[in-house]
C-alpha cells in the first residue's frame, strides 16, 4: 500500500484545477486600409513601406542629434518612467512570495516559561472526599490522598504544585503538498502580473520616446513660426517706410499709410504667442527629462529648424504590430492572470492537505536542554475540508469568471484600438503631408505676387490694396507651411507611437529622488 501512496500523492500533487491559459492570436487585416501605407510616395517625400518593421530607435531616422540625445536623456531621468522600474521589483517581490508558498518552511522556536500547576487546591478536595483520590483511589500503585493528607506512602506531591520554570527549544516544519494546484495557480497568476508589470513599464517608455519627441517638435515649430513673424516684420517695416515715403510726395494717401502700420502692429501682436508656445514646449520637456524648469533653455534656446522627416517610414504589416505593442502584450498578461485567479478560485472549494513537524528539547533546568531523554516531536498530515461557507467559495468562483471574461474582452479591445490609432495617423500624414505640398506652391506663388505687387506699387501702376491683399496672403501662407510642416513631424511620431516600437534592447537605472539619502542600486535590465 505505501507504494502505491507516494506516487499516488506525487501524481496528484502535479495536477491543477481550473483553466490552463493559452495565449490569443490577435485578428488583424492582412493589410493597412489607408492607401498611404500602400502607394508610392511622391518624389522628395517620405517613403511609407510594409515591407520592414519599424526601427526600435526610430528617432535616429530624423537626423537631428539634439532630439536624439533630449530622448535619452529622458529615458535615463524621468521620474515617472523610474516609478514604473520600482513597481517591477515590487511585482517581483511578490512573485517570490507566491512561490514560496509552495516550498516546504522550516522554523525554530526558544522559550522560558515561569509555571504554576494550581494541583494544592485539586488535592485538597481530594482529601476531602470528592476529589482526586478521595476514596483512596490507586493510581500506579500509589494511594495519592493518603499522600496528600500525609500518610505513611513516602510520595509527596509538593513538587506539582510550587511554581517552576520550563525552558524549551524545538524546530518546526510544515509543507502544503498543494494537490490541486492552489499554491501553482497562485505562482502562475503572480508571474502573468510580473509580465503585466514590465509591459506596462514599456508602453509608459514608448508613450515618453514619443512626448519628448512631440515637445521638441513643439519647439521647433514655435522657433520657426517665430522667426518667419520677424522676418515678416522686416519686409512690413520696409513697406511702411515705403508707403511714408510716398505719402510724402504726394504719391499716396494717409489711408495706405495707415493700413501698412496696421498690418505691421498685426504681425508683431503675434510674436509673444509663439514665445510662449516655445516656453511652455521648454518647460515639458524639462519635466520629461526630470529637471526643473528653465534648465534647458541655453541648450535649447538658439532657433532651428524642425527635423526632417526620414527618407523611408518603415511600419510592417498589421499581422505583426500586436507583438510590438505593449498595451496589446500587457492586455494578454492581464488575461492571463485573470486565468490562473479563476484556477486559484476553484482549487480553493477541494481540500488542503499540509504535512506538520515539531521536534525538540524541553526541561525545568537550561542545562538539560541537551539531554536525549527530554527530547519531545510531533509529526502528521492535517487535511482542510471546505464544507459550508455560506456561498462565499461559489461566489469567488464566479467573481473570477466574470474578472476573466472581462480581462479577455479588454484584450479584443485593445487590439482594435492599437489598428484604429495607426490607420489614423497613416490619414494623418497623408492628409497633413498633401497640405504641405500645396502651401509649399502657395508660398513662392505669394512671395513672387509680393514682389510684383511692390513693383507696380511704387512705379505708381497699381494701388496700395493690391500690396496688402499680397502681404497679408503670403503671411498667412509662410504660417500655414510651417505649422503643416510641424503637423507632419509629429504625425510621423504619432505613427511610430502606435505602431508599438521604442521599448526593445533598453537598459534602465533607477536614479533615487533628490531628497533621498539612501542610494538605490536596482538596475533593471531587459
Amino acid at each position: 500500500m505505501r507504494r502505491v501512496a507516494f506516487p499516488l500523492v506525487l501524481f496528484l500533487s502535479a495536477c491543477s484545477v481550473g483553466p490552463d491559459f493559452d495565449d490569443p492570436t490577435p485578428e488583424a487585416p492582412e493589410a493597412w486600409s489607408d492607401p498611404s501605407a500602400v502607394t508610392p510616395s511622391k518624389p522628395g517625400q517620405s517613403n511609407i513601406t510594409t515591407l520592414s518593421n519599424p526601427d526600435p530607435k526610430w528617432w535616429n531616422g530624423f537626423d537631428d542629434p539634439e532630439m536624439s540625445s533630449l530622448i535619452q536623456r529622458a529615458i535615463a531621468g524621468n521620474l515617472p518612467l523610474q516609478q514604473t522600474v520600482l513597481r517591477i521589483t515590487e511585482a517581483r517581490q511578490q512573485e517570490i512570495s507566491a512561490e514560496a508558498a509552495g516550498l516546504p518552511h522550516l522554523g525554530g522556536t526558544a522559550s522560558y516559561m515561569r509555571e504554576q500547576e494550581g494541583l494544592k487546591g485539586l488535592v485538597r478536595e481530594s482529601n476531602s472526599g470528592g476529589g482526586l483520590g478521595g476514596s483512596g483511589s490507586q493510581t500506579g500503585g500509589t494511594n495519592i490522598g493518603a499522600t496528600a493528607a500525609g500518610g505513611a506512602n513516602s510520595f509527596n506531591l509538593g513538587s506539582f504544585y510550587q511554581p517552576f520554570n520550563l525552558f524549551q527549544d524545538s524546530l518546526n516544519a510544515s509543507w502544503e503538498i498543494d494537490l490541486f494546484g492552489r499554491v501553482r495557480r497562485s505562482a502562475e497568476e503572480a508571474r502573468a502580473n510580473t509580465v503585466m508589470t514590465v509591459e506596462n513599464h514599456n508602453d509608459a517608455l514608448v508613450s515618453l520616446e514619443a512626448q519628448t519627441a512631440q515637445a521638441y517638435i513643439d519647439l521647433r515649430g514655435a522657433q520657426a513660426q517665430e522667426k518667419i513673424a520677424d522676418e515678416d516684420i522686416k519686409v512690413e517695416q520696409g513697406i511702411v517706410q515705403l508707403t511714408q515715403r510716398r505719402f510724402k510726395q504726394g504719391l499716396a494717401s494717409y489711408l495706405d499709410v495707415d493700413n501698412a502700420q496696421t498690418q505691421l502692429d498685426t504681425t508683431t501682436a503675434g510674436v509673444p504667442t509663439f514665445l510662449q508656445q516655445e516656453r511652455l514646449a521648454a518647460n515639458e520637456l524639462c519635466l520629461l527629462l526630470g529637471l526643473a524648469p528653465g534648465a534647458l533653455d541655453t541648450e535649447l534656446g538658439q532657433s532651428k529648424t524642425v527635423p526632417t522627416l526620414p527618407p523611408d517610414i518603415a511600419i510592417g504589416v498589421p499581422s505583426e504590430f500586436a507583438a510590438r505593442r505593449s498595451d496589446v502584450r500587457a492586455a494578454i498578461a492581464q488575461l492571463h492572470a485573470a486565468t490562473a485567479s479563476l484556477g486559484v478560485a476553484i482549487a480553493q472549494t477541494y481540500p488542503d492537505v499540509t504535512l506538520t513537524g515539531e521536534a525538540g528539547t524541553r526541561a525545568i533546568d537550561i542545562q538539560d536542554l541537551v539531554h536525549w531523554a527530554n527530547l519531545f516531536y510531533s509529526a502528521g498530515p492535517q487535511i482542510t475540508l471546505p464544507i459550508l461557507e455560506g456561498g462565499q467559495l461559489t461566489a469567488s468562483i464566479d467573481l473570477a469568471t466574470a474578472q476573466q471574461a472581462e480581462a479577455a474582452l479588454n484584450y479584443q479591445q485593445t487590439v482594435l484600438t492599437g489598428l484604429e490609432q495607426v490607420e489614423n495617423a497613416l490619414a494623418a500624414y497623408r492628409t497633413d503631408r498633401t497640405r504641405q505640398v500645396s502651401l509649399a506652391d502657395t508660398v513662392k506663388v505669394a512671395q513672387d505676387g509680393l514682389y510684383l505687387a511692390q513693383n507696380r506699387y511704387e512705379h505708381g501702376l497699381s494701388t496700395f490694396i493690391d500690396v496688402l491683399t499680397t502681404e497679408n496672403q503670403l503671411v498667412t501662407a509662410r504660417q500655414q507651411y510651417t505649422d503643416a510642416a510641424t503637423s507632419v513631424t509629429e504625425d510621423v511620431v504619432t505613427l511610430y507611437r502606435s505602431l508599438g516600437g521604442g521599448w526593445e534592447n533598453q537598459n534602465f537605472t533607477v536614479v533615487p529622488a533628490p531628497e533621498s539619502d539612501k542610494t538605490l542600486e536596482h538596475v533593471f535590465e531587459q
